[in-house]
């Protein structure tokens, strides 16, 4: 990742992914499906859009076809460890990967990842969603690790991120279907999911999990 950090070109990531009408944005996330894009965090840029930090230090993530287009993420993502847990944890039949990120949690400016469940946005019938969490660091309260709500995925998601076609810009755009009935996740009852370097978390797709932003010196 240190590699393909020095390899992005951040003059060409940058305008595209913080273009000031948010339908241009929202390409850059949606296209990011099929490719390996990085996303900035907010305190790397100062107001100007310039880099405030060591490049190292500037991504959020890298998102989000990694899984079939690099051949240590992919390696990995086929090995014989992932195809026994699904197989014999989750119970697939026939697993699909359609999605991967690589995520920093960088010292200092490592931002928060709101309370959500992953069948919002990997929707199927019946829900079938499970992830893959793989701590490349040891992950504690200190450095922003993982939050998750016991007994959450009993419920499936009270929203989800669909796709339509923007009639007036002719791009395809996000939009939340949420039971306003509901409201917003709530996330009392969290416990930190604190693990040495070289864990592997499964979740439930409808696992109710958050993280806080890393304020520490540490990764």
């Amino acid at each position: 990742m240190a590699r393909l950090v020095d390899q992005f070109d951040i003059e060409k990531e940058r305008p595209e992914q913080f273009e000031t009408k948010s339908y241009g944005r929202e390409q850059y996330f949606l296209n990011s499906a099929w490719k390996m894009k990085p996303f900035f965090e907010v305190d790397a840029l100062d107001k100007d859009g310039k880099l405030q930090v060591d490049r190292h230090m500037a991504f959020n993530k890298v998102g989000h076809a990694m899984h079939d287009l690099h051949p240590a993420f992919e390696s990995f993502s086929y090995s014989q460890v992932v195809k026994t847990l699904c197989r014999e944890v989750f119970q697939y039949k026939s697993p699909a990967l359609v999605q991967s990120m690589y995520i920093f949690k960088n010292p200092r400016i490592g931002g928060e990842v709101g309370p959500h469940k992953d069948s919002s946005y990997l929707i199927t019938q019946p829900l079938s969603c499970n992830g893959f969490w793989v701590s490349l660091d040891e992950a504690t309260k200190e450095n922003g690790c993982m939050w998750g709500v016991p007994g959450s995925h009993a419920l499936g998601p009270n929203e989800y991120f669909r796709v339509r076609k923007n009639e007036e810009e002719g791009l395809m755009e996000t939009f939340k279907d949420m039971d306003e009935s509901v409201g917003d996740y709530k996330a009392e009852g969290a416990v930190p999911l604190e693990v040495p370097a070289g864990s592997i978390v499964l979740l439930n797709g409808s696992f109710l999990h958050y993280s806080e932003p890393n304020t520490s010196e540490k990764q």
